[in-house]
């Protein structure tokens, strides 16, 4: 929601928490003293033209500021599994995926941002009827438009799901990426959360700051997420500090 005021700025009321905690943090420090890790419960303001009611919503969270490491993604992922649970919802799944998976493919193909944008929607609607003539508009090799419709099925047990993903690897970062989840799926199971975590590669990063691990909530009963997060990295760059950080909310 954004206002003009009586000089011409642009005010912004707060779509998020994580930007502006981050934004705080960099005010402060250039570079993470040492893993710092924030709460909240603040209300923000969006509007969405699928939804309709109020623009304004709490929203509670957490921020883990710390390097990239398995453990460390497995500990704020396990930590929004067991507040689903604490709260009383049954039937939790909490999916998780890489922003970086689909983001290789995107490298490969040459499409502009609206095209990007409209390909997103549809491996995050899970529509492989549009998903190949959509992509067969443009020049891309035929074994890479059939990679990316193999895309929204690759949902389910982690270790059947990475060994399916294997097949339409092409960039050593895939293999890489891959191997990462299976890292954290096996701290999970640590956890006690085996029953709870599904792996799901057409998760599509709905925060344009995630770059690594993001996830989501379902519970029984409700169509659509009640929980989200994700690992950012280039969201402290673009306020002048090296602050990366996991969080949900």
């Amino acid at each position: 929601i954004k206002i003009i005021d009586r000089t011409g700025d642009v005010s912004v009321l707060r779509p998020d928490i994580t930007v502006p905690i981050t934004k705080q943090l960099a005010d402060n420090y250039t570079k993470l003293p040492n893993d710092l890790r924030y709460y909240y419960v603040q209300d923000v303001f969006r509007q969405s033209l699928l939804e309709e009611g109020s623009i304004e919503g709490t929203q509670a969270g957490v921020e883990y500021f710390c390097e990239t490491s398995p453990e460390a993604d497995a500990e704020v992922i396990a930590l929004a599994c067991h507040t689903l649970k604490d709260l009383g919802f049954s039937d939790i799944k909490i999916e998780m995926g890489h922003a970086s998976f689909f983001h290789e493919f995107i490298r490969m193909i040459d499409l502009d941002a609206p095209d990007v944008k409209q390909l997103k929607g549809l491996i995050q609607a899970k529509n492989i009827v549009e998903l190949g003539p959509f992509l067969r508009q443009f020049n891309i090799a035929e074994d890479i438009i059939d990679a990316i419709v193999t895309i929204p099925m690759l949902y389910g047990d982690p270790v059947e799901v990475s060994e399916r993903a294997r097949k339409i690897v092409r960039t050593e970062k895939m293999d890489e990426t891959l191997n990462y989840l299976l890292d954290v799926d096996n701290i999970l199971k640590l956890y006690g959360l085996e029953n709870n975590i599904v792996l799901d590669l057409g998760l599509i990063n709905h925060m344009g700051y995630y770059t690594d691990v993001i996830f989501q909530g379902m519970v029984a009963k409700f169509g659509k997420q009640v929980l989200m997060g994700g690992r950012y990295k280039q969201l402290g760059n673009e306020v002048g500090a090296d602050v990366p950080a996991i969080g949900g909310a």
